[in-house]
């Protein structure tokens, strides 16, 4: 199990940005309101400290920004929990099961994002505390439904529709992609393909992985290059990342 997973570096960062979203409904990454002040990984800092997080939330930003220049969509394949989601939904052939899947991964999904919400401003005991009083219960329960529902519809409806026509990230990668960012490229000038479909099928963007592995829209994860890589042979498949120059040359 633990080769599998070192195998796949993108899991590693996937799960670590993960249990970094956890630690906001554990406070230990939050807003504490009523002692104004801020929760960093468990450090208490006072409103004069405040700068230390938000320069590293900055440097954050910047990194990503910069890797994107090189590797287009890198936070969407590596870091984003949607992409994550998509590939969890995208991973079952049959329709029923995927469907059945998505539903109970959306309401999910939808709980968390919103609890996730709460808890950077409240703590979970001043939350039900919201659900106890008589005079703030409809107003919490509306907020907190209303929030649950719209995740929802994004996570079981729109899906990689949101992540392709109305992510910000996406939106920016359109502007700072260059000549020298890397995307995914199809070829096969031997017609060694099979036509298997399994590139499709793993596909999180449901995208037609021949044909638009190298737009805006592929967010450049390499599971359509495992994918081959399965059925034709290790670095025999026919997908790799490469640069737009490299195919003119």
């Amino acid at each position: 199990m633990l080769r599998h997973v070192l195998n796949h570096p993108r899991r590693i960062t996937q799960g670590l940005f993960g249990a970094i979203l956890l630690c906001i409904p554990l406070r230990w990454l939050c807003v504490d309101i009523p002692n104004e002040r801020f929760i960093f990984f468990g450090i208490p800092l006072g409103v004069e400290s405040f700068l230390i997080p938000a320069l590293g939330f900055l440097a954050f930003c910047l990194i990503i920004l910069v890797l994107s220049f090189k590797r287009g969509r890198v936070f969407c394949a590596w870091l984003c929990p949607m992409h994550w989601y998509l590939e969890r939904v995208n991973s079952s052939r049959n329709p029923k099961v995927q469907r059945g899947r998505t539903a109970v991964l959306a309401w999910a999904g939808a709980l968390l994002a919103i609890e996730i919400l709460a808890s950077f401003l409240w703590p979970l005991s001043q939350q039900m505390a919201f659900i106890r009083n008589p005079s703030t219960r409809l107003p919490a329960l509306a907020i907190g439904g209303t929030g649950a529902g719209l995740f929802f519809l994004l996570f079981f409806h729109f899906k990689e529709h949101f992540s392709i026509r109305a992510c910000p990230y996406g939106l920016i990668q359109g502007v700072v992609q260059g000549p020298d960012t890397e995307q995914m490229r199809f070829s096969d000038p031997e017609n060694t393909c099979i036509h298997c479909g399994l590139c499709d099928n793993v596909c999180p963007m449901n995208l037609d992985a021949k044909n638009e592995c190298d737009s805006l829209r592929c967010t450049g994860c390499g599971l359509c290059e495992a994918a081959c890589n399965s059925v034709l042979g290790p670095d025999r498949g026919l997908f790799r990342m490469s640069h737009p120059k490299d195919r003119e040359a």
